[in-house]
């Protein structure tokens, strides 16, 4: 995807940037500063990590400002890095929702799930659980309702 259309989400989103760079350049993911390659997207939030990014083969970079070893053709200049990063994470992996059940999925016969819901691959919904804000838990594979949510 060209970088003048992941510029552009940003401006949509209110992201006030900075770039010197080629803008027609392609870019196929956004992922972390150690597994980007030339044609990943990167950011940095933290100054703690400033010698991943002088390792790092992002082929641009999102972040406050610009260190002297990196050149100004691969940084993107925003106020909240993280920010913009999550926005074009969003743009690049919205897939959308279909709904439905995985085969692998097991759902206790109390569970309330509605049937807009999207029940991935070896998820476990346990007794009583009402499906109307479910959120998943990464580390365990499993949905489980929000404490702040009925």
């Amino acid at each position: 995807m060209q970088l003048k259309k992941l510029l552009h989400v940003l401006e949509s989103a209110g992201i006030d940037y900075q770039f010197e760079g080629d803008t027609t350049q392609e870019f196929n993911n956004i992922t972390g500063l150690i597994e980007a390659t030339s044609s990943d997207m990167s950011f940095l939030s933290d100054k703690k990590r400033l010698n991943e990014l002088e390792k790092s083969s992002a082929g641009v970079i999102l972040l406050k400002e610009c260190p002297n070893f990196l050149s100004a053709a691969r940084a993107i200049l925003v106020e909240n890095p993280y920010f913009a990063f999550a926005k074009l994470s969003q743009f690049f992996h919205d897939k959308g929702v279909i709904a439905g059940v995985a085969k692998s999925a097991v759902i206790d016969k109390t569970a309330v799930i509605p049937q807009s819901c999207q029940i991935s691959e070896n998820v476990v919904i346990g007794k009583c659980c009402v499906g109307r804000i479910l959120f998943p838990c990464a580390r365990r594979g499993r949905f489980r309702q929000h404490k702040n949510w009925q």
